[in-house]
């Protein structure tokens, strides 16, 4: 299984070398969703850089100064502003989310701009492709395009698929479970620009009822990556250690263990796509906590999480669900399992598919499963 990649300085030197692909990795939290591609495609023998925000600056610099050709295909799972310096290259957005809710504002909502300088859009559920079409068209409500753009058009690809990190294989369903129970509770990033994030809200009463309730189960608490260094995270920990909680403990790593996508025997989240993940491997229905006036915003998600999970609005309420999935796995069966296969287990979602993709953008190719995405059209008649 390859392991998560790392800038170093011997990647430094390479970036003056002129390459097929240059993945930019801006956070290393990203770092799982480049790995296994990466490895894949030295292996095949495509000439890869892997770039911190440094490095990628230092090449932009070179390309623009004509020291070196820009390297054909960008990559990078975020939509930073460096995407900006490679005019020459074919730019792709690798997605760094299994699923992304429909309330999520776009980039060009909050002012960034340099999104829609993407090519090519990977979107690894159809909730996503969904969110990154309305996302790109979203550039004609405030007039953001090219100089020759009435004239020649703009067209984006939507590819479905991309999610390629090492995951384990599926678990199946009903099979032996330890002796202690593992009990996961992964809440979704905080953001100002959004709500569905109550972990800064909720997440000690939670923490606490969840340890009284189930003294037996070890409880393991995953802040989101960016959130790790919040007062409220450093708070909640120091509060669960002076009351000797010892059954609570917090995943604080950049990435998480492959194994932590399907060792739970129940997921708790309030709006994260992890849950999700961990349904297609485990089968096991997650539950989301969300109140009911949070609900009110989101009235999509929630009618989601009803289909595919259990929705619960209270702590009262989330104890009994879990006690109940201690007692029995709660899996996702009939109808709503095939439903659930038809829009999150996309085949195109292997490391495999995703270098074929990838392969063909670098050779001018365009596959079938494509979105073919005008987003404006030709003025010329």
């Amino acid at each position: 299984m390859p392991s998560a990649p790392h800038a170093t300085e011997q990647e430094a030197e390479e970036v003056r070398v002129a390459a097929d692909f240059a993945f930019v990795l801006p956070r290393p939290e990203f770092s799982d969703f480049i790995g296994p591609i990466l490895a894949l495609l030295r292996g095949a023998g495509y000439q890869c850089m892997l770039l911190g925000p440094y490095e990628a600056q230092s090449l932009i610099q070179d390309c623009q100064a004509g020291r070196i050709r820009p390297p054909t295909v960008v990559v990078s799972p975020n939509e930073g502003e460096y995407i900006s310096g490679f005019a020459g290259s074919k730019k792709v957005l690798l997605g760094h989310s299994f699923f992304i809710r429909d309330t999520i504002p776009s980039p060009i909502e909050m002012g960034a701009d340099h999104y829609f300088e993407f090519d090519y859009f990977f979107a690894p559920s159809t909730f996503y492709a969904e969110w990154t079409i309305r996302a790109l068209y979203d550039a004609n409500y405030v007039g953001l395009g090219y100089a020759n753009a009435m004239d020649q058009g703009i067209t984006k690809y939507v590819i479905p698929g991309g999610y390629a990190k090492a995951l384990p294989p599926p678990r199946a369903p009903g099979g032996p479970r330890p002796a202690q129970p593992l009990i996961l509770y992964a809440p979704s990033v905080y953001s100002p620009e959004h709500t569905g994030h109550r972990f800064h809200l909720d997440g000690s009463e939670i923490l606490f009822s969840l340890a009284r309730t189930f003294p037996h189960a070890r409880i393991v608490c995953r802040p989101h990556p960016t959130d790790r260094d919040h007062d409220y995270v450093r708070q909640m920990m120091a509060l669960f250690a002076a009351q000797r909680m010892d059954n609570i403990t917090f995943d604080l790593s950049n990435t998480p263990s492959p194994t932590l996508y399907a060792d739970p025997d129940v997921l708790l989240t309030d709006m994260s796509g992890f849950g999700f993940v961990y349904e297609m491997l485990t089968r096991q229905r997650p539950i989301f906590f969300i109140p009911e006036d949070e609900c009110t915003k989101h009235p999509r998600f929630s009618a989601l999480t009803c289909q595919f999970g259990r929705l619960v609005h209270n702590v009262q309420q989330l104890l009994g669900v879990v006690q109940a999935q201690l007692a029995q796995p709660d899996l996702l069966e009939g109808g709503a399992a095939s439903l659930f296969d038809s829009v999150f287990a996309l085949p195109y979602n292997t490391v495999d598919a995703l270098m074929a993709d990838l392969i063909r953008i670098l050779k001018g190719e365009r596959g079938e499963h494509w979105i073919n995405l005008p987003v404006r059209y030709s003025a010329g008649r």
